[in-house]
């Protein structure tokens, strides 16, 4: 019978001798795995809320339409950037735009962007790609639903598919397979991925409630989930405005309006296991401004720099 001592170093040599096998450190001491590294939303109040976003896993937003999904996201990729980080953005629904991520902060320089992945397989792979070999940081994808799988389009004989051939569920089938090919290099890369979603209704018996589409995948392989939705309009942020008019009778009447100047934007954790954030079921309440996005103070940017840019970028390629 070995001692305790004996068998350490027996497993020790062991390790040793898999590691070697492998060619890489495939196994190791807990106290060799360093803390997870997070990314700053770029809004303080939502870093508290959430504890950031995670290097190194999937990371998960959705919600209705025009409640400001992609503005966080904008928001996201300028913070990244100002740490000097590598972001990619993945944009399916072909809605980027170029004026309002430059006012939001984010420099399309050193933005790598992908606007024409025909199929769901040409973005995964750009992923792949991406995270095997370990030149990103931060990649969001915008959006899940926009995603259409390459079997909705054609037959594996490579005809045309028509609307009506029936397709159920192979987006779900093909992120669940995504997620068990990628995880690793995504780990490995220390890369964080953010899923942009939108919502389905789920009909209950007494109440219709947003959920998340897309397969359980989804679920099961994000380290957050987080549901985004408008608030009361009695929260959204407002200006008053001195008005003046003059009535019927010639006279001056002075008044203050009210100007809607964004929303209530309410964010509620739905999944976590993020160290330093709010726990499961917990919300905030985080004013959307128009202009600003979830900030009140404006990026100092303005449209004239995305003009500026545009004519540098056109210098190089003469």
């Amino acid at each position: 019978m070995k001692t305790l001592v004996e068998r350490k170093a027996k497993l020790k040599e062991v390790m040793k001798d898999i590691n070697k096998t492998m060619g890489f450190s495939l196994i190791k001491m807990g106290d060799e795995e360093k803390p997870k590294e997070k990314l700053s939303w770029g809004i303080s109040e939502l870093d508290s809320f959430t504890g950031g976003i995670v290097k190194g896993n999937f990371n998960i937003i959705y919600g209705s339409q025009s409640v400001g999904k992609s503005t966080l996201a904008y928001h996201l990729v300028a913070s990244t950037q100002k740490a000097g980080l590598a972001c990619c953005y993945i944009d399916m629904e072909r809605s980027f735009s170029v004026e309002r991520a430059v006012q939001f902060g984010v420099d399309l320089e050193n933005l790598i962007l992908i606007t024409s992945a025909e199929t769901a397989e040409q973005a995964m792979d750009a992923v792949i790609k991406l995270t095997r070999e370990e030149v990103i940081d931060l990649i969001i994808i915008d959006s899940i639903q926009a995603m259409s799988a390459e079997g909705e389009q054609v037959t594996k004989q490579g005809k045309e598919r028509s609307i009506s051939d029936d397709t159920m569920a192979l987006l779900a089938r093909k992120l669940s397979q995504f997620f068990r090919i990628c995880a690793s290099s995504v780990y490995k890369a220390n890369c964080a991925v953010l899923m942009i979603g939108q919502v389905r209704k789920e009909l209950g018996s007494f109440i219709v409630r947003d959920g998340l589409s897309g397969g359980c995948a989804l679920q099961h392989w994000a380290v957050m989930i987080m549901h985004m939705r408008q608030g009361q309009g009695a929260d959204a942020p407002v200006e008053k405005v001195k008005t003046e008019y003059e009535d019927t009778d010639g006279k001056i009447h002075k008044e203050t309006k009210e100007v809607k100047l964004g929303h209530d934007t309410v964010f509620k954790i739905e999944k976590t296991k993020v160290s330093g954030g709010k726990p499961e079921g917990s919300d905030i309440h985080i004013p959307f401004y128009f202009k600003t996005g979830f900030i009140e103070t404006p990026v100092a940017v303005t449209p004239v720099a995305v003009e500026e840019k545009k004519n540098k970028r056109k210098k190089k390629a003469l």
